[in-house]
């Protein structure tokens, strides 16, 4: 038996991943409807992967210069 070091859920509602970004729900459910966050359904439950919030936020970010 495997077993895995979990630390934190796998999924969170949308207003977790607000609350964990620093974006508005309207940018998050535009990001989730252009496909660029990808998001599961589950009965009347939306969640977003963990994972998927952890690559949004490792993604450069191409509006300012870093310079």
């Amino acid at each position: 038996m495997q077993h895995h070091k979990q630390s934190g859920p796998l999924a969170v509602s949308v207003n977790e991943a607000c609350r964990m970004t620093s974006l508005g729900r309207t940018k998050l459910y535009a990001m989730m409807g252009t496909g660029d966050l990808p998001y599961r359904k589950i009965g009347s439950r939306t969640v977003i992967l963990m994972a998927d919030i952890k690559e949004l936020l490792s993604l450069p970010d191409n509006t300012e210069s870093a310079e």
